[in-house]
């Protein structure tokens, strides 16, 4: 490749890149386009991306081409205590060699087989947001008779690509095979927000639990009032557990929403259960969750229903509990409906207070997440660095469990296996967290046109009406690509 190539043909091709990752689907074709658009931005005549194959890679031994040009199809297989690509493999750092026959780390056996003579060569391994090598990169041979460091920083950042590459595809993997073999997520969700109760360590928490039994066993309704993601309607379902414990086989547990039964009026959903109820004798609840969350035509069903099963007797064969927002505002006159219910249902009231009231919990919920997550799907995540164990134990968690567990989800989904996972990967946007190991697209093609930049700053002597003639720009475009870069 000669060194004709303008820099404006690499930004063109730059983009096309940045582009292929929103337009290719297909994993290895993307992985190929990069291969050859390093080749092309290097100036190399030809070049390799070696993988660790997915059965090894927490115990690395060998890697393989993936994809290499000039072999006409054939893999090339390189053990890691072999050779430069090895090396880059083993130390996590990229190499620039003038004279690769001269370097005592260089593996002549590979030459010998292929019939080609490496003389010239740069290589830089794939890193993970962990410092985990995925596999390395390698040009070899410039057309410009060496490489330079500027070739050795695109293709660092073009490694980078890739990287970001099969990591995302080994997370969609990952998930579908979550999906597959384990279709009831809910249900694993459920078990953390129940489990989540039996772990604190808070008085209000611990006195609750210790009044469920005899709380059970009274017929009167029962309101709890609580934010949301705290798990109401698991602490629904344990009431309805210590009750009647025959009745969880039977599954007379009826969990009435918002947005349940829509293709029929709730009145008759809600005697339909009572009929199954008093068909087999049995004590079974009804359950409505965030009733503060009901339509006013709802709301009056509901409210119409208590006044019928609650008018000054205790029903014997089913009890009624209800979930409201704990800063449900049951004055309001728009909310006298609610206020109703409300009322009807005050018999016994628990509340459930948030998590940022209870800073001494939120570590353990974080283990008991992590355990949760090894025990289902066999994932050796080993916890928490000591930093984010600081942070939860010095800083209210605003949110409550429910969120907890999507951070760990995400974690889970994302995080190398037998690592500890990172607060330096946990970050906030429009008051959420979220867990997204710190690689990052739109940086690394921010690196890439930098380096297009003071290649041709570079070329013309720092003449940049020149510059920006190699570049396709403007003077003006240039003078806004450097204050963005270089500011």
């Amino acid at each position: 490749m000669s060194d004709s190539t303008s820099e404006f043909e690499l930004l063109t091709l730059l983009t096309q890149v940045s582009q292929q990752f929103f337009t290719e689907s297909s994993v290895p074709l993307l992985l190929e386009k990069l291969l050859h658009s390093s080749i092309k931005m290097t100036h190399g005549d030809r070049g390799s991306l070696f993988l660790i194959p997915e059965r090894d890679r927490n115990s690395p031994r060998a890697m393989s081409t993936l994809i290499a040009t000039g072999l006409q199809g054939q893999t090339i297989d390189l053990d890691i205590s072999r050779g430069i690509v090895g090396f880059v493999f083993r130390s996590g750092q990229s190499v620039l060699i003038h004279n690769v026959q001269k370097d005592p780390r260089f593996y002549p056996d590979i030459d010998l087989k292929t019939g080609y003579v490496t003389q010239t060569l740069i290589a830089a391994p794939l890193l993970g947001p962990h410092g985990q090598c995925l596999g390395a990169i390698e040009i070899l041979n410039s057309s410009n008779g060496k490489f330079t460091e500027t070739d050795l920083k695109i293709l660092e950042v073009l490694a980078n690509f890739a990287t970001i590459a099969l990591l995302q595809s080994r997370h969609t993997d990952r998930h579908e095979k979550i999906i597959r073999n384990h279709c009831d997520i809910t249900a694993i969700i459920n078990r953390f927000l129940s489990e989540a109760f039996d772990i604190s360590t808070d008085p209000r928490i611990q006195e609750m639990l210790h009044k469920i039994p005899s709380v059970a066993q009274t017929r009167g309704p029962i309101a709890i009032f609580a934010e949301a993601g705290l798990g109401t309607r698991e602490l629904a379902w344990r009431i309805h557990v210590q009750r009647a414990p025959k009745s969880v086989e039977n599954g007379f547990f009826f969990d009435f929403t918002a947005h349940s039964h829509p293709s029929q009026s709730l009145t008759a959903a809600l005697e339909n259960a009572l009929s199954e109820i008093h068909f087999h004798s049995a004590a079974g609840t009804l359950y409505f969750h965030s009733l503060d969350q009901f339509s006013e035509a709802r709301l009056r069903e509901v409210r119409d229903f208590f006044q019928r099963h609650l008018s000054g007797i205790e029903p014997s064969h089913f009890r009624l509990i209800a979930s409201f927002a704990a800063k449900a505002n049951l004055t309001a006159p728009t909310h006298s409906l609610l206020a109703e219910c409300a009322r009807l249902l005050n018999h016994i009231r628990i509340e459930i207070p948030p998590l940022r009231e209870r800073p001494h919990d939120a570590y353990p919920l974080v283990q008991l997440g992590v355990r949760i997550l090894n025990e289902t799907y066999a994932v050796p995540l080993q916890g928490l660095d000591a930093e984010w164990k600081d942070f939860l134990q010095s800083t209210p968690w605003e949110k409550n469990h429910e969120e907890l567990w999507h951070v760990l989800s995400l974690a889970f989904l994302y995080h190398p296996e037998g690592l500890e996972l990172r607060l330096k990967d946990l970050y906030r946007r429009h008051e959420r967290w979220y867990y997204i190991p710190s690689l990052d697209l739109r940086g690394a093609k921010d690196r890439l046109e930098d380096l297009m930049i003071e290649r041709a700053l570079v070329k013309t002597s720092g003449r940049k009406g020149e510059a920006a003639e190699h570049l396709g720009l403007t003077r003006e475009g240039l003078r806004k690509a450097l204050k963005k870069f270089q500011p």
